[in-house]
């Protein structure tokens, strides 16, 4: 690409030129596993930061360029009579842009397109009505994930994968949309990732439970407490961790006095000379409820923390750790993972959360008669 952007304004390159280039290279990207061949094309090209991949175009970057030089031209030309004559000379005579100004209208109109789309575009509208943008594609910039992994999970999110229901409605290949595991619902790709009874206490509860090994092991290492492995997704936190300091415990049913419907949280930190014990719960649901799903997850237990309260004799609070199954993360999960102890790290948790979901993806759509 920078060999092509420096023949820019100097070799006239043909539209079909430009995009046979731009064909090849995603021809090379579904070789290889880097984009899925129903993943949105728009999208490819977007920034990271905006829920794209963050591919150059080359008819956008060739146009990119031009731009940049006919600034230039304009900018220079009072002082160069050379530049001058070449000011003169151009076809077009209208206001020319500066190349961020391009950028940012050709950004808006491919994003526009990738939401504007009736399949593509639902992920985008309803993740944003839960989220920021910026939380909702953080993952794309942070995670460092492979570029099979990356291709996957944007497949999932556009709904590109090969489902039967995908097959039943697009195609209209079969008349059997069901998903086989349990021949209740469609199988979509909700249904797959977050939505299967049948999924719940095995593949579910594998993800989740890696995510909440991330925290766990971030407390014992901030309270020097000794564990048989330093990477999350080996540690396996034990019932009871307890020091001098601090009692760490892993779902942990706590008795009460009273009656209290929740009382298995993921973890509890009990700081025995702060006189405090952090309620801390985990959940990995569909990227457009993370929003609700922290709500939930605090009146949940507020009756368990009352209790705690009374019957400890410490100043207790619910901190809810919620990361999506595709990647999405609210706005709050900052604040929230301060109030941890440990000093926690959201990439890694997010990135817990979606390795855990391409797992299920991969071995799903892997079986015969499914997808």
């Amino acid at each position: 690409m920078p060999v092509i952007s420096y023949t820019a304004g100097i070799i006239e390159w043909t539209r079909t030129e430009m995009a046979e280039l731009d064909r090849r290279t995603r021809k090379l990207l579904n070789i290889y596993g880097g984009l899925h061949p129903r993943a949105d094309v728009h999208r490819l090209y977007l920034p990271r930061h905006q829920g794209g991949r963050g591919l150059k175009e080359v008819e956008a970057t060739i146009t990119g360029e031009k731009v940049g030089l006919d600034k230039y031209i304009e900018r220079r030309r009072a002082t160069e009579p050379l530049l001058q004559a070449v000011w003169q000379a151009r076809p077009q005579q209208q206001e020319v842009e500066t190349r961020d100004q391009w950028k940012a209208g050709w950004s808006q109109r491919y994003q526009s397109k990738w939401k504007g789309k009736p399949l593509h575009g639902q992920y985008p509208q309803q993740v944003e009505q839960a989220t920021s943008t910026e939380m909702a594609y953080k993952w794309l910039s942070c995670t460092g994930l492979k570029i099979e992994t990356e291709a996957l999970i944007t497949a999932a999110q556009d709904q590109a994968l090969c489902t039967k229901y995908h097959q039943a409605k697009i195609p209209k290949q079969s008349d059997d949309s069901k998903f086989l595991m349990c021949r209740e619902a469609d199988e979509t790709v909700s249904h797959i990732i977050a939505g299967c009874q049948k999924l719940a206490g095995t593949e579910y509860l594998k993800r989740h439970n890696s995510v909440a090994a991330a925290l766990h092991l971030g407390i014992c290492q901030y309270y020097r407490i000794p564990t048989s492995e330093r990477q999350p997704w080996l540690h396996k936190p034990e019932a009871v961790t307890e020091t001098e300091q601090v009692k760490v415990l892993w779902n942990f049913e706590v008795r009460t006095d009273r009656i209290v419907t929740a009382r298995r949280p993921d973890l509890i930190v009990i700081d025995k000379q702060e006189k405090t014990a952090k309620i801390i719960d985990v959940a990995v649901p569909l990227d457009k409820n993370v929003r609700d799903k922290e709500g939930e997850k605090v009146q949940k237990y507020q009756d368990l923390k009352l209790e705690i309260q009374r019957l400890w004799n410490v100043k207790a609070e619910v901190i809810p750790v919620v990361v999506g199954a595709l990647g999405a993360v609210s706005t709050q999960l900052d604040d929230h993972l301060r109030r941890i102890p440990g000093g926690h790290d959201m990439r890694k948790l997010i990135k817990q959360g979606i390795l855990g979901s391409a797992h299920i993806l991969r071995r799903v759509l892997d079986l015969p008669g499914s997808g």
